[in-house]
């Protein structure tokens, strides 16, 4: 047994004991738990892994304690709708591989679906385990925590690799199963310490530590070379600071600018060789416009393939992977004959479930959107929360255009938890709005209790 395997069944025991003795406080530390979760021994029952338990007991656990009782629609309709885009992708797939006998089997995409849907339960979770700002903000501390123990991992697989990304491409990757994900998720996390420092009720010692936090997030995301992740940190940065402190957000505009200008050989050579490798060529040849372009010519020619793709079956799509199946068919006038994963979110929704797909997320996006602005702007505790969904998501969103890293686990289920808080913020803010205007009405007022106009002295006599 590895030192990590041995880590993860300790740190799972904890879990288990901590959701049964004390549900909200076992949640906080599965998220604390949650980067450990791949490197949990596998039994050998297909499709029930550590995972498929502890999301078991936790679901088992909140319906025992609030009843079969769903959020409102305006916030769980955007996730069964991603759900179900998720289903849809398996069912369309299930039949192809019935009918056709190819690729994995229909029980095999099942476990794809089941993995790609089982993080939007921890929305769920937040909603109902952490009913008030002050077990709101103790959980995002939980996650500022997670950030810097992962950044650490990663660090060290950087001097040491241990990692299949350390060990073959020396990026920095730790817990993560690669890179991109780990710099995608380390660009969307790094917004919580931000967030923290700033929150009046965390107390200055612990705003230190969370400073730390962000500090390790930093150097590991350098370290990890994952350039869709630096794209992510800039966007979600910008979107933050956008709202919180305009300006903090012109100099730090300025900054970048001048050093990718007249600065540029300031910055540390690592940086600068991985985003010189966007325009080396390369030995591969591509065309369809990519042939100027070097490790990003795959991506130009996997848009340009989901495209077409898109519009052959532009209602419905192909089916779950079906972007991997058809990559040498449709790739083949571009120089792309093997067999490729779509490395975009847009290009796996648009092939795989077609406009349907796209709709939901779109759903999502302009719920997303509404939620953390009308938070941002009207709530008093919340309000920084309001914000980091939004820059989260909008970070989520870019690192998501090269990578479909929202599907992976850890950033997945980032985002779902942290909407979940805020979408319990907005409800109580609507909440406080329906109870001001009930109160404000001289119709709603205990009987005997005069109105304000005729309180004020004023008599009809």
């Amino acid at each position: 047994m590895t030192p990590f395997a041995a880590i993860s069944l300790a740190g799972l025991a904890v879990v288990l004991v901590l959701l049964i003795w004390r549900p909200q406080l076992g949640i906080a530390a599965f998220v604390l738990y949650y980067p450990l979760n791949d490197h949990v021994p596998r039994l050998p029952i297909p499709g029930f892994n550590a995972e498929t338990l502890l999301f078991g007991i936790m679901g088992a656990l909140t319906l025992l304690r609030f009843g079969l009782r769903v959020p409102p629609l305006r916030y769980t309709g955007p996730l069964l709708a991603v759900v179900g885009v998720v289903f849809l992708g398996w069912s369309i797939t299930a039949g192809q591989t019935v009918l056709e006998q190819y690729g994995p089997g229909a029980w095999d995409f099942f476990q794809v679906m089941k993995s790609m849907a089982f993080p939007t339960l921890l929305f769920f979770f937040a909603y109902w385990w952490y009913p008030d700002a002050g077990s709101r903000r103790r959980l995002m501390e939980t996650v500022s925590l997670t950030l810097a123990i992962t950044a650490t991992a990663g660090i060290v697989d950087w001097f040491v690799p241990y990692s299949r990304d350390g060990l073959e491409a020396g990026r920095a990757t730790g817990l993560f199963p690669a890179a991109n994900v780990f710099g995608g998720t380390l660009a969307a996390w790094s917004l919580v310490p931000l967030y923290l420092m700033r929150h009046p009720d965390v107390p200055h010692r612990r705003r230190l530590f969370h400073l730390g936090a962000y500090g390790l997030g930093m150097l590991a995301l350098a370290l990890s070379l994952s350039r869709s992740g630096w794209l992510g940190l800039l966007v979600g940065h910008t979107i933050y600071f956008l709202y919180v402190n305009r300006m903090v957000l012109l100099a730090g505009l300025t900054a970048a600018v001048l050093l990718l200008t007249v600065g540029y050989a300031a910055v540390p050579e690592l940086i600068r060789d991985r985003i010189q490798e966007t325009f080396e060529t390369r030995q591969t040849v591509l065309w369809g416009g990519a042939e100027r372009f070097g490790s990003g010519a795959d991506r130009i020619v996997y848009y340009q393939i989901g495209a077409e793709m898109f519009l052959d079956s532009p209602i419905w799509g192909h089916g779950m992977n079906a972007f991997l199946t058809n990559t040498p068919k449709y790739g083949a006038k571009y120089g792309m004959i093997a067999h490729k994963a779509p490395h975009s979110l847009v290009v796996k929704i648009a092939t795989e479930t077609g406009s349907i797909g796209l709709a939901g997320f779109a759903w999502l996006a302009l719920t997303v959107l509404f939620v953390g602005h009308r938070v941002w702007r009207s709530s008093e505790e919340d309000r920084g929360l309001g914000v980091v969904l939004l820059a989260g998501f909008a970070s989520i969103g870019v690192t998501s255009l090269f990578q479909p890293t929202f599907f992976s686990h850890l950033l997945g289920g980032y985002f779902w938890l942290l909407f979940g808080l805020v979408a319990h913020a907005d409800v109580d803010l609507r909440h406080a709005a329906a109870e001001r205007r009930v109160a404000a009405s001289p119709f709603a007022r205990p009987l005997g209790e005069a109105p304000p106009l005729l309180a004020s002295g004023f008599s009809p006599s």
